[in-house]
C-alpha cells in the first residue's frame, strides 16, 4: 500500500546547519559515463542528467543523526539505515519516474536549493497502459523530509522550470 508523509523541520536546527556545512565539503564526482548515457536517454537531456551522489559512511555523525531523527516520527523502531546518500540533482528536460531499491521505507530530506515547488519531487501512479501520471507534487523546502513506501514511483520535478540545483539526503530502512 503506497504511503507518503511529509515532515517539516526534520533535523533540529543545529544538526541541520552542521549537515549543510558537511555536504558542502563532500567531493562529489561525476557519475560514470555509462550511467550518464542511460540517464541521457531516459531524461532527454544532452550529456545525461547530473545526479551526483556520495555514500554517507555508516556510523558517521550524519548517519546517526538520520537514524535518531527518524525514531521519534515512527510508531516502531527502524532497523539500521540502508544506503544513506548525499545527492545533488540539477535541472534538466525530464526525469523518468522510478522506485528505489533498498528498504521498505524511503526518506528524502531536502537540504539546500531554491525554495520552489518545482525543486521538489513528483509521485506518479501507473495508468495500466504503460504511462505514469503525476499524482502528488511536493515542493522543496529546506529541512523538509518525505517518508514514503518503496512502491511509490517518484522523480525530481526540476524539469518543470523555476528550479535550481538541489542538495538532499536519501536513505531507506525497514521496521523491526
Amino acid at each position: 500500500m503506497s504511503k507518503i508523509f511529509v515532515v517539516e523541520d526534520y533535523f533540529p536546527q543545529k544538526e541541520y546547519n552542521l549537515i549543510c556545512q558537511n555536504i558542502l565539503q563532500v567531493d562529489f564526482i561525476p557519475p560514470p559515463i555509462e550511467n550518464r548515457k542511460g540517464v541521457e536517454e531516459a531524461s532527454a537531456t544532452d550529456g545525461g542528467a547530473y545526479w551526483f551522489q556520495e555514500r554517507i559512511p555508516s556510523g558517521s555523525d550524519v548517519a546517526v543523526a538520520c537514524y535518531n531523527s527518524i525514531k521519534p516520527k515512527l510508531l516502531h523502531d527502524p532497523k539500521a539505515i540502508q544506503a544513506a546518500l548525499y545527492t545533488i540533482v540539477s535541472p534538466q528536460k525530464q526525469f523518468a519516474p522510478h522506485v528505489d531499491n533498498g528498504g521498505e521505507y524511503q526518506v528524502l530530506i531536502y537540504l539546500m536549493g531554491d525554495e520552489t515547488v518545482n525543486n521538489g519531487t513528483g509521485f506518479y501512479k501507473p495508468d495500466g497502459k504503460g504511462n505514469m501520471n503525476l499524482n502528488t507534487h511536493i515542493g522543496f523546502r529546506p529541512n523538509r523530509a518525505i517518508l514514503f513506501t518503496k512502491d511509490n514511483y517518484h522523480a525530481p520535478l526540476l524539469w518543470a522550470g523555476n528550479s535550481s540545483m538541489r542538495y538532499s539526503i536519501c536513505f531507506s530502512f525497514d521496521l523491526e
